[in-house]
C-alpha cells in the first residue's frame, strides 16, 4: 500500500464506522488497533474499495432506535451500496 492510500483508508474506516453506528450496528467508534476488529477491518478494506464514497452527512433513518442495542445485526449487511448523495 502506498502512503498516499493509507489516509484514504482510514478516512473510509471512519465513515464506514459513522454509518455502521447511525444504523445503530456499532457501540461507537473503536481504534483499528483494539484486539476483535480484524472482520471489520477486513469488511471495511473490501467496501472501501468498491462502495462511494460519503460526502454528504444526512439523518439517521426514522427507525434508528429500533436497532440500538439489537443482537447480531450483522446478518442485516447487504453488500449492495446505498443510493449515494
Amino acid at each position: 500500500m502506498s502512503s498516499t492510500e493509507e489516509p484514504d483508508l482510514q478516512t473510509g474506516l471512519a465513515a464506514f464506522l459513522q454509518v455502521l453506528e447511525q444504523l445503530g450496528w456499532a457501540e461507537g467508534h473503536k481504534a483499528d488497533t483494539e484486539p476483535g476488529l480484524e472482520k471489520w477491518l477486513a469488511l471495511n478494506a473490501e467496501y472501501a474499495r468498491i462502495w462511494p464514497n460519503i460526502k454528504v452527512k444526512k439523518e439517521p433513518p426514522p427507525d434508528w432506535k429500533e436497532w440500538e442495542g439489537k443482537a447480531d445485526k450483522f446478518q442485516y449487511f447487504s453488500p449492495n451500496p446505498g443510493l449515494g448523495d
